[in-house]
C-alpha cells in the first residue's frame, strides 16, 4: 500500500490551519462545490489488479477519518486554547507569505463550537493552503467542513482540493465518522470520492476494532459498495487483520489483511467461485 495522498493533505491542513492559531474547525457551507469527474458507474471487477487499485484508493483517504486525525483536532480545539472563548476573531500572516483568519464563537457552557477557518494563500514551512475549513458542533458530535480548500506542499508531492465534509460522533462504546468528500489531485490530474462512507471504531476494545462501508469511487473504474465482513485490525502504518468485500458490477472481490501482506480474491461474475487471487505486500 502507497502513501496516502489525501491522508498528506488533511495532515498538512490539520498541522498547519490549527497550530497557526492555536485552535481548529468552524461551521461552513459547500457554496461551491468541486465535481467528481471520474467513471460514475458500478466497476465491472475483471481482476485481482483492479480490485486492488481500490486498495489503494481507500489508502489514500484512511487515516484521515479515525479517531486519531479527527479526535486531535477536537481536543485541541475544545479542551485548550478555546475552553474559555466566547468570542473570536483573529488572523496571523503565514510565515512565507498570505494569512489565514480564525473567527466565530464557542460556548463554554454547551461546550458547542462554530469556527471557520479562511485561509489566502496561507503559506507555512512550505506548503500553502487557500479556502476554508470550518467546524460546528459539540465536543464529541461535530462536521468538519472542507469548502475547496486547496493545498499545495511541493516538498511532499502533493497538490490537491478537498471538498466535502465529516460528520464526527463518539459514543460510550464507538466513534463513528460518517463521510462524503471529494478529492481531487492535482499531481495525477484524477478526482477521487466517498460516498456516504461511514468507519465504527470500537473503543471497548484492545486493539481497536474498525468497520468501514459505502461507495468508494475510482477515477478509472467506477464505484464499488464496501463492507466489513471481520473487523480491521490497524497496525502503525497497515491493517494487521480483516476481511473486507468489494461489490461492483455482477462481480466481487474479498480482501484479508495480514500482518505483512494483503489477499485479493476475485469472483468475477457473482457465481459464489474464486476466479483469482493474488497477495499483495505492503511497502
Amino acid at each position: 500500500m502507497h502513501q496516502s495522498t489525501f491522508k498528506m493533505t488533511l495532515a498538512t491542513v490539520l498541522t498547519v490551519s490549527l497550530n497557526a492559531c492555536g485552535g481548529g474547525g468552524g461551521s461552513g457551507s459547500s457554496e461551491s462545490a468541486i465535481s467528481y469527474d471520474g467513471v460514475t458507474s458500478a466497476a465491472t471487477l475483471s481482476s485481482t489488479d483492479q480490485a486492488n487499485d481500490y486498495v489503494n484508493t481507500y489508502d489514500d483517504f484512511s487515516d484521515t477519518l479515525t479517531e486519531s486525525s479527527v479526535s486531535q483536532t477536537r481536543s485541541t480545539t475544545t479542551r485548550s486554547s478555546l475552553k474559555t472563548v466566547h468570542s473570536l476573531n483573529e488572523s496571523e500572516s503565514g510565515q512565507c507569505g498570505g494569512s489565514i483568519k480564525l473567527s466565530g464563537t464557542y460556548d463554554d457552557v454547551r461546550e458547542y463550537i462554530d469556527i471557520d477557518y479562511i485561509a489566502d494563500q496561507y503559506c507555512n514551512y512550505d506548503s500553502v493552503i487557500d479556502g476554508t475549513m470550518s467546524m460546528v458542533g459539540t465536543d464529541n458530535d461535530f462536521t468538519l467542513v472542507f469548502n475547496r480548500l486547496h493545498v499545495d506542499y511541493p516538498d511532499a508531492n502533493l497538490n490537491a482540493l478537498i471538498h466535502g465534509d465529516i460528520d464526527y460522533l463518539e459514543g460510550s462504546a464507538s466513534t463513528t465518522a460518517r463521510t462524503n468528500i471529494i478529492l481531487k489531485d492535482y499531481t495525477q490530474n484524477k478526482s477521487f470520492k466517498l460516498e456516504n462512507w461511514v468507519e465504527n471504531i470500537n473503543t471497548t476494545t484492545y486493539p481497536q476494532e474498525l468497520s468501514i462501508s459505502g461507495k468508494l469511487y475510482n477515477p478509472t473504474h467506477g464505484y464499488v459498495t464496501v463492507s466489513t465482513l471481520q473487523p480491521i485490525i490497524q497496525g502503525s502504518s497497515h491493517p494487521e487483520s480483516g476481511e473486507i468485500k468489494l461489490i461492483g458490477n455482477n462481480s466481487t472481490a474479498y480482501v484479508t489483511f495480514y500482518s505483512a501482506s494483503y489477499e485479493v480474491e476475485l469472483d468475477a461474475d457473482n457465481n459464489a467461485s474464486i476466479d483469482d487471487s493474488q497477495v499483495y505486500y505492503y511497502n
